[in-house]
Order: structure tokens, then C-alpha cells, then sequence
């Protein structure tokens, strides 16, 4: 009997984790609808989700498979929230800084400006706060913490290059004045007065 029922929950495990996959392979196939990184928040979560799944993980791979089907459908998908998640408090205030980090350049509109990066970075945000709940797998988490950093970089610095190469706002033409001399009690210019003259 417990053989039977050992058996029955095994295939009752595959059989769902059969569901799951075939549910992430149509929502990997979807054809985005949004913006652009909306398309790429799809593709993002979709890598992601699948690396779960293949770890067996099915809850977190169902979140992300969410995600990705949310920002194929141009739906806005937010990065996680830190308190919704059980991470060590060792990690807590890194992780903050890194949502507030988000924050701060979507609302300096990265997002429109550089999508691919920004949705790289909130994708190994999720990443980086999925692993550290788990807190196993010590490279996985450096993983996304690295990924993470390495496209916030890229972010600040592609858009302060942007600045630094934005066409310079156009002067005002200014009205100068220059002082000509002649020769005494004649109309011959002063040598030093053809020079401005010739400026």
C-alpha cells in the first residue's frame, strides 16, 4: 500500500510539473504586446522561470512564468517587493538599496531609454531576492547579485553618455563693440586699427 501511494504522488509530481512546463513553453512562445521593455521583462522572466522549473522549483517558476506573461500582455510588472519575501536580514538592507536603486531610474525614465538594460536589472533583481529567500545555493545568488550590479552600471553609464553627447543649447548672439583709431586730424586708419578691423 505505501509502495502504491508512493507511486501515486511521484506521478501525481510529474504530472503537474508536465503542466507547469507546457504552461511556460506557450507563455515563452507569446508574441509581446507592450513596449519594448515589456518585451524584454517577457523574455527575461521566461529564461528565468524556465531555470526554475528545471530545478523543480514549480512555485517561484509559476511567479515568473506570471511575470512573463504579464509583460507580454503590455501589462506594467513591477520588480518584487523586499517584505514580501522571507530574506535573511543580513541581506534586507542590500536588497532595499538595490529596489530603491531600481526605482530611481525608472523614474528617470530609463526604462523608455535604455529597456534592455533596465529590464536585465529588474529581472536579476528578482532573481538575486528568490535566492536569497532560499539561501542554498550560495553561486546562484552571486549570480543574480553580480548580474544585478553589472547592468545597473551599464545603466548609469549609458545614460550619462547620453547627457554628456546631447546637442549643447544654442547662445544667445551677443552684441560687441571695438574702437577704431585714425591717424591725427586725417582719414588713415591706425595700423592697430586695421587688425580689429581684419578680426
Amino acid at each position: 500500500m505505501k509502495v502504491l501511494f508512493r507511486f501515486a504522488v511521484v506521478g501525481a509530481a510529474l504530472a503537474l510539473g508536465a503542466c507547469f512546463n507546457n504552461d511556460h513553453i506557450d507563455i515563452a512562445n507569446m508574441s509581446p504586446a507592450g513596449s519594448e521593455f515589456q518585451a524584454e521583462l517577457h523574455r527575461g522572466y521566461s529564461e528565468l522561470s524556465k531555470l526554475e522549473y528545471d530545478e523543480g522549483d514549480w512555485s517561484d517558476g509559476f511567479t515568473f512564468s506570471t511575470k512573463a506573461r504579464q509583460a507580454a500582455e503590455g501589462q506594467e510588472v513591477p520588480p518584487e517587493l523586499v517584505w514580501d519575501w522571507d530574506v535573511p536580514e543580513e541581506t534586507e538592507d542590500e536588497l532595499y538599496q538595490a529596489h530603491d536603486t531600481l526605482g530611481y531610474w525608472m523614474r528617470m525614465g530609463a526604462a523608455e531609454r535604455v529597456p534592455a538594460l533596465m529590464a536585465q536589472a529588474q529581472v536579476a533583481f528578482d532573481c538575486w531576492i528568490q535566492e536569497a529567500e532560499e539561501d542554498i545555493q550560495r553561486i546562484d545568488i552571486s549570480r543574480c547579485q553580480i548580474g544585478f550590479n553589472a547592468a545597473m552600471a551599464e545603466v548609469n553609464a549609458a545614460l550619462k553618455e547620453k547627457k554628456m553627447v546631447a546637442k549643447p543649447a544654442k547662445k544667445a548672439p551677443t552684441k560687441e563693440s571695438h574702437m577704431i583709431y585714425f591717424a591725427f586730424n586725417s582719414s588713415t586708419l591706425a595700423p592697430s586699427s586695421m587688425v580689429v578691423i581684419k578680426d
